[in-house]
């Protein structure tokens, strides 16, 4: 255990500084990480910022490549998570049985597993290291599906892109899970025509009971729905076409009381065990109401 290297590795979680822990383990030798951090022989590679996906509350969601010579070149998706201590371990460890658990019952849903493992350098205590989520290759996130659609101006195309992704929380809801995290950098297309949607980040994630699952089946897509309204999407160009289109007023109305649920379902998304959201639904619903209640938009709902 090396005491200066453990106090940076404390710091950097801390301070939700993943890229650099990442660039740290990509230089760590095989001296101080007899074990190899870079995981059952993937040996993977971060290109710079543009790679990453998603930094989350506990790690980094990046695209890579391989750099091994029996598959040098192959792209996948990689979550590292940084543990901290064994809890953070066990909570990874839990991410990942789940993830496999969903992907087995579901693969048209949830991406796809390569492997998952945990690793402890030898610099470092042994509850502290990273646990590396290694998935297949994913193109785009939805939230750059969006941004492409909105430089378009196609209101036609991200309202049914909307939809899509609307009827894969339902199904996978149905299958008796709720995501809790549904926002557009955790959805991920599979770069076919027409387009196909993965989900990525179960680290808020559970199982529900099936008593549960009609009075739930709408709260991943509620929460989905009203956060990239409010957070993804340029307030101007909504209200823009709000204004201008009734027919972008009717469809979106229809995809707004396709998600609707009660306030108790809602109330779901904030309790889990001891862990907090990284943004609650009731301050997207205030946003919504502050941001459209003046529109005609509601004149359809």
């Amino acid at each position: 255990m090396n005491p200066e290297i453990q106090e940076f590795w404390d710091t950097k979680i801390d301070e939700k500084d993943f890229f650099e822990l990442t660039l740290f383990l990509e230089s760590t030798s095989e001296i101080d990480c007899p074990n190899d951090c870079l995981q059952s022989g993937y040996d993977y590679y971060l290109h710079d910022f543009d790679d990453v996906i998603a930094k989350g509350s506990f790690g980094i969601t990046f695209r890579a490549e391989s750099s091994a010579k029996e598959d040098r070149g192959k792209q996948f998706v990689i979550k590292l998570i940084f543990i901290k201590d064994m809890f953070n371990l066990q909570e990874a460890q839990n991410e990942f049985n789940f993830q496999e658990e969903v992907c087995e019952k579901m693969p048209d849903v949830v991406a796809t597993i390569e492997t998952g493992e945990f690793c402890h350098p030898s610099c470092l205590r042994k509850d502290q290291g990273v646990f590396t989520i290694v998935m297949q290759k994913l193109d785009k996130t939805f939230k750059q599906v969006l941004n492409e659609l909105v430089a378009q101006d196609n209101a036609d195309g991200l309202l049914r892109e909307i939809s899509k992704v609307v009827d894969l929380f339902h199904k996978f809801v149905e299958g008796g899970y709720i995501h809790r995290d549904a926002h557009s950098q955790n959805i991920m297309t599979l770069g076919l025509q027409p387009t196909a949607y993965r989900l990525i980040d179960f680290g808020f994630a559970e199982k529900i009971r099936p008593d549960e699952i009609e009075e739930l089946r709408n709260i991943d897509a509620f929460f989905f729905v009203i956060r990239i309204l409010c957070k993804d999407i340029s307030n101007h160009w909504l209200l823009q076409k709000i204004r201008t289109s009734e027919d972008f007023c009717i469809k979106l109305a229809k995809i707004l009381r396709r998600v609707s649920c009660t306030k108790k379902a809602q109330q779901r998304l904030g309790r889990m065990d001891s862990r907090s959201l990284p943004g609650t639904v009731d301050s997207f619903v205030t946003e919504f109401d502050n941001v459209f209640a003046k529109t005609r938009l509601y004149n359809y709902l």
